[in-house]
């Protein structure tokens, strides 16, 4: 037993992690033939890129896999990972682009099914433009997003608005601060008029002086 003098989630989150392994010093890694694999699979067939074949490992120390062998194709193309979906070649193929859902709704062979992720997509303000070095025009053009509207047009419907540009990784469970988690056009407008932004009658703001 492990006890950390502070409250540490990186502790039980790399000790959880799928990519952590212990590596047998003495053996090499440079072909199947080499690796030494403790999983309940082990590793027959390996084209880089592009094919990795694995079959059931008889000495596995754990439970025995019920699937016998597994065959793992990397498919770069977005479109050709939709046609393979639809061919009813495979049992499961993995990052469907959103805007290709529609074509699952109805389909007798595959079905989508959505996991959560932990990760953001994220917007940069470029700093070496002078109009976003005023912190005020940072603020106000992040009041001023509706992120529901770009979720539901974007990612059809499928995600949540963050406040920051940190996810639900449990490695930041400390990060609980909400910020930005309206759409407040009043409050933006606020903060351009402060920054020297005139609203014009075209219904245009330009900088003053």
């Amino acid at each position: 037993r492990v006890t950390t003098s502070l409250s540490d989630i990186d502790v039980p989150l790399n000790l959880s992690y799928f990519q952590l392994v212990i590596h047998n010093a003495d053996m090499d890694f440079n072909s199947v033939d080499t690796m030494d694999l403790t999983g309940m699979y082990r590793v027959v067939e390996y084209m880089p890129g592009q094919r990795m074949v694995l079959e059931k490992h008889e000495g596995y120390w754990g439970g025995r896999p019920v699937i016998q062998n597994v065959v793992h194709e990397k498919i770069s193309d977005a479109q050709a990972r939709v046609v393979a979906a639809l061919s009813d070649r495979y049992h499961v193929v993995m990052n469907i682009p959103i805007s290709s859902l529609s074509q699952f709704r109805d389909s007798s062979v595959a079905d989508i099914n959505v996991s959560e992720v932990a990760n953001t997509e994220t917007i940069y303000f470029n700093l070496n433009k002078k109009k976003f070095q005023d912190e005020r025009v940072r603020q106000a053009l992040s009041w001023a997003l509706d992120r529901r509207e770009l979720i539901a047009l974007g990612c059809e419907g499928l995600g949540e608005p963050v406040t920051t540009w940190l996810g639900s990784n449990p490695a930041y469970s400390e990060i609980r601060e909400v910020v930005y988690d309206t759409c407040d056009r009043g409050r933006a407008a606020e903060l351009l008029d402060g920054a020297g932004w005139s609203l014009g009658n075209d219904g245009l703001r330009r900088k003053s002086g």
